[in-house]
């Protein structure tokens, strides 16, 4: 089945003005996660709103992340559907605040679809796992029946649309309930705040590596439970 890869990127952010920008290691935000969808092994295209200048992140992405430019910043729903590949089988989401988004995540969901699931999230209970691992992938059929929804309210926001169009159209939402995310502590590794970058830009400086594909899940998982100084969790 082909997997096309698509990272949802926004220049304006109202916690955060430019986050996608902003340095982890030497890399911005948006690198981060671009590498590490590359290194699952699938091809990636960066997705943003009409208007949102992205001209830097030319000089600063690896050559085989496209980057087109994709209608209102309203709909995401449209501009997702707008980016993806035609031939694609299988669709993915990410977010471009998520350095840390496991590459094991990225392909446990797409062997997910591939194992016959509509529909499949590595984050389903946020009480029980980390917010910023946040991985979605789903047919192509499930995008577009998404796609076809009239009501705006609905397609402005990605995940209502796809599970509007999953009880409706599809029988399967596989949520990885049995992998090694689960019982994990809610540690905050997505970047919303100031807070957030310099948390992670901590943990860096106190000897994680952060280099796409590392931190691994495990390494990361290891790492905190030898620092629980480090540990932090939030809204």
């Amino acid at each position: 089945m082909n997997v096309h890869v698509l990272i949802q990127a926004r220049i304006e952010s109202t916690r955060l003005p430019g986050k996608v920008r902003r340095k982890l290691n030497g890399k911005s935000l948006l690198r981060h996660v671009c590498e590490r969808a590359l290194c699952a092994g699938f091809p990636v295209t960066v997705t943003h709103p009409a208007g949102d200048d992205f001209e830097w992140a030319n000089e600063w992405l690896p050559p085989e992340c496209r980057f087109p430019y994709n209608g209102p910043e309203d709909d995401l729903v449209g501009r997702l559907f707008a980016a993806a590949d035609p031939s694609a089988e299988v669709v993915v989401r990410l977010t471009a605040d998520c350095p840390l988004v496991p590459v094991s995540g990225i392909k446990a969901c797409v062997d997910a679809i591939r194992a016959g699931a509509d529909y499949a999230e590595t984050r389903s209970d946020p009480s029980r796992r980390p917010n910023g691992i946040d991985v979605q992938a789903f047919t192509s059929d499930v995008l577009y029946e998404a796609f076809k929804l009239e009501d705006e309210s609905v397609r402005e926001h990605v995940t209502p649309a796809l599970l509007s169009v999953m009880n409706a159209k599809f029988s399967r939402i596989d949520k990885l309930e049995n992998i090694a995310l689960d019982g994990l502590p809610p540690w905050r590794l997505t970047v919303d705040t100031a807070q957030d970058l310099e948390r992670l830009r901590l943990w860096k400086d106190s000897g994680l590596f952060i280099d796409p594909p590392h931190p691994t899940f495990l390494e990361l998982t290891d790492f905190l439970s030898t620092r629980p100084d480090l540990e932090y969790f939030g809204e």
